[in-house]
């Protein structure tokens, strides 16, 4: 399987999924590349306007 990241489109790209047209900036990637890149998007900060 090769899995490919575009940081300008912020977009994963599986050809064995689908025959696509790549961006320019894709760079292949592993799958524990890719978990990372979910993981850390999923991050947010919380602010709590009720405390100080």
């Amino acid at each position: 399987m090769a899995l490919y990241y575009s940081e300008s489109t912020k977009g994963f790209y599986d050809t064995d999924f689908a025959d696509y047209d790549l961006p320019a900036d894709v760079q292949e990637i592993t799958e524990q590349q890719r978990e990372k890149l979910i993981t850390e998007s999923m991050a947010t900060i919380i602010i709590d306007f009720n405390q100080g």
